[in-house]
């Protein structure tokens, strides 16, 4: 890859920290800043950037007018600095037009596939040459794995047209892989994103979503706390979206705390895919008041079991993990890349959580990794963190010991999900 300093300007944190983690994987170096007037500061006071990506939407001025002042200083390369802007918006003229008269900016859509940002990266050569945006198609392998009574079922089902689902999911990995399953049921899903719980509100509000994916422990605002939120400003509006709950617990009481919260049904993790359908399929049916039926328990998942110790595959499932993301191998990379950083940041958390005694905090991030553990089938990574998450509400002395076989068994799961690294 001809890339190895990007400055990434963007006004939002989660999005920056996010293309931050995935750069980073790809051994790229980053400068971040959050308005187009620091960017423009840092790029006459550092060294060159191979390239900048820029979002569009932002305070004081917008990514594209950033640029523009940039190429109008003489002391800018602007013959050879490429630039990609961040634009969630498919028809906008401005950039459209600002893209014609100069070939080295490139548009990419937001929310931003780390696949095809890769992809843009890798293909960039030394005149600046970006590939053209690569079309997305949906996966179709989720409905063809579906037995052929299923499938009839589910497309006969008449859906609502281009229906509107909000996921509200803190962990870049798991908001890929609900990404990518609502994608495969719902190709002509608007599908918005937010990554804590006031951003799921906000959203809420603005967008006036179909179906709501909330999961239930967020930073900020958790999804139990969001939900009657949201339930409290539907009074006024009149409006009501579907709340599901995504949660790695199964337990009645767990249940019974989202009822209490306004949630009309719940979804455990890892998810499973018929479930999902089942529920899509209930509550954006067309011409029924889906949203006011009362919300059905999906059939528990079954526990997943750990093999023989030494069996691999009690590290890491491979086969188990392929299947969920239906034999897609550019999605479990995708994941993949999303997950070193963040597991590398959660473990230096909780080793400095666990020094200064804030077992308060050394139990949301065990739940917050057998979440992530969960989804992504490390079977004995879960285990050992869900022993975490309860030793820790105990105040127990074991938890230094618990907490150091997470650190082995996350050493032995990246010998086999990364070994080229090795």
């Amino acid at each position: 890859m001809n890339v190895s300093r990007v400055l990434i300007v963007d006004d939002n944190l989660n999005n920056r920290q996010i293309l931050d983690y995935a750069l980073k994987n790809w051994n790229i170096e980053t400068t971040l800043c959050e308005d187009g007037l620091e960017a423009i500061r840092l790029v006459k006071i550092s060294k060159p950037f191979d390239v900048i990506i820029i979002d569009y939407k932002m305070p004081l001025i917008n990514g594209l007018d950033t640029i523009r002042i940039l190429r109008s200083d003489a002391s800018f390369a602007k013959e050879k600095q490429p630039v990609i802007i961040m634009s969630s918006s498919d028809n906008d003229t401005l950039i459209a037009d600002e893209m014609k008269h100069n070939g080295l900016l490139h548009r990419i859509n937001k929310p931003v596939k780390l696949k095809d940002l890769y992809n843009y990266l890798l293909n960039l050569s030394k005149t600046g040459e970006l590939p053209p945006q690569p079309k997305r198609t949906p996966h179709k392998a989720a409905i063809e794995k579906l037995s052929n009574e299923e499938l009839s079922h589910f497309t006969r089902n008449k859906l609502i047209d281009k229906p509107v689902v909000l996921i509200a999911e803190d962990v870049q990995m798991n908001m890929i892989l609900m990404r990518t399953l609502i994608k495969n049921y719902l190709p002509d899903a608007v599908v918005y994103e937010a990554y804590n719980g006031m951003e799921a509100v906000s959203s809420a509000l603005q967008h006036n979503p179909d179906l709501i994916f909330m999961d239930v422990q967020m930073p900020v605002m958790d999804g139990l706390l969001a939900t009657r939120q949201i339930r409290k400003s539907e009074i006024a509006s009149g409006g009501r979206s579907t709340i599901i709950a995504l949660t790695a617990g199964a337990t009645s009481e767990d249940k019974q705390r989202c009822d209490d919260a306004g949630m009309d049904h719940y979804l455990t993790k890892p998810i499973n895919q018929r479930e999902l359908q089942k529920a899509l399929s209930k509550y954006l049916h067309k011409g029924e008041d889906a949203r006011d039926q009362t919300a059905e328990t999906p059939t528990s998942q079954p526990k997943a079991t750990i093999p023989e110790i030494r069996n691999p595959e009690k590290h890491f499932n491979r086969a188990e993990m392929l299947k969920r993301v239906d034999n897609d191998q550019d999605i479990m990379t995708d994941l993949f890349n999303s997950l070193e950083a963040e597991m590398e940041e959660s473990i230096a958390e909780l080793e400095s959580d666990m020094v200064n005694s804030r077992m308060d905090n050394v139990k949301k991030i065990a739940h917050k990794i057998k979440g992530v553990a969960l989804n992504m089938s490390f079977d004995n990574l879960t285990l050992l963190a869900k022993q975490l998450e309860s030793a820790a509400a105990a105040n127990d002395p074991l938890s230094a010991l618990i907490l150091s076989k997470v650190k082995d068994e996350w050493d032995i799961i990246k010998t086999l999900i990364y070994p080229d690294n090795q």
